[in-house]
């Protein structure tokens, strides 16, 4: 095992030993000869990219003095160092306001940059995941979301740092998700100093100050050893006292010798042999100060009473001293930053200057004290000197025709910042920009005037003027008319959008697109919609007038120019709207205004079946054919449907039941049809009908959810002539149906018995896509819920019977659960324990019908439980609620009709699928307008409105009585 040990560390050593030694340098200048792979400072890369895409893990790339521009984000992706040779202050990568200066991931380095102006939704500065930053001046970076400066996630560490003046919505100066912030100064940053985000991070040793928002939102992982402004928990050493940075105004970020920073930090390992951001050693008196800078044993700032003027300026200066000995300081100032010292003396701690040429000056002071310590201060670009200024302009070109452009170029001297153009001599400002154009459209000689001015505060101001008299000479043109359309060709309504084309700057433009000799527009490029077909003429005249005999027109017409032609109006017919299936069928196009193509859809589906003119099909399966037609031309396009057009029939789409016939599928005349009904439905196909004679019908059974007279599962409809029975013999139920519809049967004698579903429904089970109509139901039994029928989950029943049934539960008459529906039915003399009548469980629509001398032990004609259930137009008692529900005796008669003037007459809502249906007795379903309440519908006899009026006399009396 220990031999193991020592293989591994040896082979560790090794490849350690072997990457040290081909460790390469690439070199970038601003002077280099950009010579891959960089090598040398002669070859040196001119951008910092290319060195570092040139560079292996392990590789140093080193940057000359200079500021450099890249045209997006440096992206630093494997293990290297990018390092400045004079750090920060030397060394800008500046990203324009852009894109985002530096992207770091993995174990890379960035050192000793001024990282300023970047710019990106999040990370303006610099994007840092498992990567350090260091010795970095971070600066007027920003992101339009968060990280301002610096986004810290995922092991990247930001030490050494000043980050200042930075935005973001959040985190202006840095988001850490992860990271570590060490010995940095985070100050004068806008939305938050410092935003912890979901995985925290590492704050030690820092200084958070002058933010705005707050100093820190989130929080921190650690949190040790800082000085933080406004903060509340002051364990861990962290401190809430100003940290006496020596001028935050010009971002001067030293800590004065009282500062409560100097030595309040925890010392790391990585601070053995590190310097500072200004290069000094980052650990004095045995412990860290807090922030990017030790504090020096002397430090010196100093200010000046004006940085602006014009001409000789005259600055008094003035130091402040900072540090323990403070006594017998010697001063040596360089007004110009010029390495030549223009003052220096022990007494010289606010000397004057004047500056007697213009120019933008840096200022640097260094100081020493009588124990030999050293300090200085140097402020760049502080001093500005401007010259009086001197306008003057040119202009290209200076003479030319009328509606002449001219650009015109300021060329005056001496720093202007404003201007205010007068290009026709007329008194009033025509630009403001500094080099703007203008288009002179009345002809002469024009004097133009241009008036220049600054101001760079503190009252320094100047401006000049200057006039160049008859300086553009514009002359007339003659006008030449011309015009396009979009569209030539077109159909009725055609929008065209017209172009003047006309040459020598017309002013004024007449239209006539339909050559009836009106105006239509006096638009340079109109639009006309032509409303009418035919071939149209337009005419076109143009005219300008600048005055001093610059006048002209002219008219260009366009014969027969525009042509409108109809619109397609597809049609078409066919041979037969009935066939079988297989049996062919001729569509003939009947469309109008010649239709080129034709795109047929037989059968609804969204495909394109055909594109002959006059095609030929045939159907496979039956039921109802929609079919669209799209008929066109290069112009136009037309679209027709017609709906359910074509029924296609099986081969036998009729069958019949009798008691008396021969009994021979597929049963398809009197002679042959079937003795009971399952066996015609069984020969049947979707869409057949049934037709049975009058008589008893019985069977040995039909098992759907439970034992049935017979079961109808597809959509054949099923019709009884002259009301024939369906006898359950008190053994099975009388039918069960989730398709199709079932029309003028009589349903006595059913059972429904069993266990779960198999209790319900005596007579009938309804459920899914039934439809169960002009039925009447007597003396059938449910062992459980609907005594006659039991319907559900889209069940329906219509203009039925419902008399002497019961139920062992609920429902004596009908139960609904789940979504069954029933129109106009008459429910009475039925029985069960509850709502005798009616049951309605969680869903169940009741409409029209009548509930009335039901009995039961708890509520005798209506039940309801659960939601979802509604009654609408209902006579029943007592009213479960809804529109248009009545409690008044129907007044049924013996046979449980009702008649004229009795409440349930005409009380009932029209529905659509009474247009056309029937009523229980075979009469029209609507009478008099309004449908009655119930399975019959009222037949007015001569006489009716003598009974009316008798009845309505009847109610007043009624009314006065009560």
């Amino acid at each position: 095992m220990e031999n193991k040990i020592i293989t591994i560390s040896i082979l560790i050593a090794v490849f350690f030993f072997t990457q040290n030694i081909n460790a390469a340098t690439n070199y970038v200048s601003k002077t280099g000869g950009h010579v891959s792979p960089f090598s040398s400072w002669a070859n040196a890369a001119t951008n910092i990219q290319d060195a570092v895409d040139a560079a292996s893990a392990g590789d140093t790339v080193l940057v000359n003095d200079g500021t450099y521009y890249p045209n997006s984000q440096i992206s630093v992706t494997i293990d290297i160092t990018v390092k400045s040779v004079n750090g920060a202050e030397k060394t800008i990568v500046d990203g324009s306001d852009s894109h985002r200066c530096f992207y770091l991931v993995s174990f890379g380095t960035i050192d000793g940059f001024t990282i300023r102006n970047g710019f990106a939704n999040y990370a303006g500065g610099i994007f840092c995941s498992g990567g350090t930053v260091q010795n970095c001046i971070i600066s007027e970076n920003s992101a339009s979301s968060n990280s301002g400066g610096v986004k810290c996630m995922g092991g990247g560490t930001v030490q050494n740092c000043t980050i200042s003046g930075n935005s973001a919505d959040y985190g202006g100066g840095v988001t850490c998700d992860g990271g570590a912030i060490q010995n940095c100064t985070i100050s004068g940053n806008y939305g938050v100093g410092v935003d912890f985000f979901e995985a925290g991070g590492i704050l030690q040793n820092s200084i958070l100050w002058n933010n705005t928002g707050s100093e820190i939102i989130g929080t921190p992982s650690v949190n040790i050893y800082n000085c933080i402004e406004n903060w509340t928990n002051l364990d861990n050493g962290i401190i809430t006292n100003n940290p006496q940075f020596i001028d935050i105004t010009f971002g001067n970020y030293h800590l004065k010798t009282n500062s409560p920073c100097i030595n309040a930090g925890t010392n790391m390992p990585w601070m053995a042999g590190a310097k500072d951001l200004d290069g000094n050693p980052r650990i004095v008196d045995g412990i860290v100060d807090m922030g990017a800078y030790e504090c020096p044993a002397i430090s010196v700032t100093f200010a000046s009473d004006k940085t602006n003027g014009i001409g000789n300026l005259f600055c008094t200066f003035s130091s402040s001293i900072y540090g323990i000995h403070t006594e017998n300081i010697y001063y040596r100032w360089d007004f110009e930053n010029d390495g030549i010292i223009d003052v220096e003396g022990f007494d010289e701690g606010f000397p004057f200057h004047n500056y007697t040429s213009t120019g933008t000056y840096s200022v640097s002071l260094s100081v020493s004290n009588s124990v030999g310590e050293t300090a200085g201060c140097l402020k760049e670009n502080y001093i500005h000197v401007y010259s009086t200024l001197q306008a003057d302009f040119s202009a290209q070109p200076l003479t030319g025709k009328v509606a002449l452009a001219v650009q015109f170029t300021d060329e005056s001297i001496n720093g202007p910042q404003f201007w205010q153009w007068d290009f026709d001599n007329n008194g009033s400002v025509d630009s403001t920009e500094q080099n703007p154009s203008f288009i002179y459209n009345s002809t002469g000689a024009h004097t133009v005037a241009l008036l220049v001015s600054n101001n760079f505060g503190a009252g320094v101001a100047s401006s000049d003027f200057i006039a160049k008299t008859n300086y553009i000479v514009v002359k007339p043109s003659i006008v030449i008319a011309d015009f396009n359309a979009n569209v030539l060709t077109g159909v009725v309504s055609l929008s065209v959008q017209f172009n003047d084309l006309s040459i020598n700057n017309p002013q004024y433009w007449e239209w006539d697109f339909n050559n009836d000799g009106s105006i239509d527009s006096t638009l340079q490029n109109p639009g006309f919609v032509y409303d009418s077909t035919g071939v149209y003429t337009v005419t076109l005249t143009v005219s300008n007038n600048f005055g001093s005999g610059g006048a002209s027109s002219d008219t260009i017409i366009k014969q027969n120019y525009i042509t409108v032609l109809p619109v397609v109006t597809a049609n078409f017919s066919v041979d037969k709207t009935v066939a079988v299936t297989d049996e062919n069928i001729q569509f003939t196009d009947t469309s109008g205004n010649n239709p080129d193509f034709w795109y047929w859809d037989f059968n609804n589906d969204g495909i394109i079946d055909s594109t002959l003119q006059n095609p030929v099909t045939n159907y496979s399966v039956i039921g109802y054919q929609t079919i669209t037609l799209t008929a066109s031309n290069k112009y136009s396009f037309s679209t027709i449907t017609k709906t359910n057009l074509i029924f296609i029939t099986g081969v036998t789409p009729i069958h019949y039941v009798s008691l008396e016939a021969a009994s021979i599928p597929p049963y398809t005349n009197w002679l042959s049809a079937a003795t009971n009904v399952q066996d015609a439905i069984n020969a049947s196909e979707n869409f057949d009908k049934i037709y049975i004679s009058n008589g008893v019908y019985v069977s040995s059974g039909k098992i759907g959810l439970g034992t049935n007279v017979f079961c109808l599962e597809k959509n054949v409809e099923i019709i009884g002539l002259e009301m024939p029975v369906i006898d359950g013999q008190e053994k099975m139920r009388g039918a069960f149906v989730s398709a199709g519809k079932v029309e003028g049967l009589k349903f006595i004698n059913g059972i429904s018995a069993g266990a779960g579903e198999e209790r319900n429904g005596g007579g009938v089970y309804c459920v899914t896509n039934g439809e169960i109509s002009r039925c009447i139901f007597v003396n059938n039994l449910a062992s459980y819920n609907g005594g006659a029928v039991y319907a559900r989950d889209g069940g329906t029943l219509k203009s039925c019977l419902i008399i002497s049934n019961s139920a062992n539960n609920a429902g004596g008459g009908a139960a609904l659960y789940s979504g069954g529906t029933i129109y106009n039915l008459t429910i009475s003399d039925n029985s069960a324990v509850a709502g005798g009548g009616l049951y309605c469980n969680n869903g169940g629509a009741v409409i029209n019908s009548i509930a009335y001398f039901n009995s039961a032990s708890a509520n005798d004609n209506n039940f309801n439980v659960g939601s979802g259930w509604s009654y609408s137009h209902c006579c029943t008692t007592p009213d479960p609620g809804g529109t248009g529900n009545i409690t008044d005796d129907p007044q049924l008669q013996n046979d449980y009709t009702i008649l004229t003037g009795t409440p349930c007459w005409n009380a009932g809502t029209n529905m659509p699928w009474m247009s056309g249906a029937k009523a229980l007795a075979g009469n029209p379903r609507i009478q008099g307008g309004s449908v009655d309440i119930g399975a019959y519908e009222v037949v007015p006899e001569p006489g009716s409105l003598i009974l009316i009026l008798s009845t309505f006399l009847w109610m007043i009396r009624k009314t006065k009585q009560i």
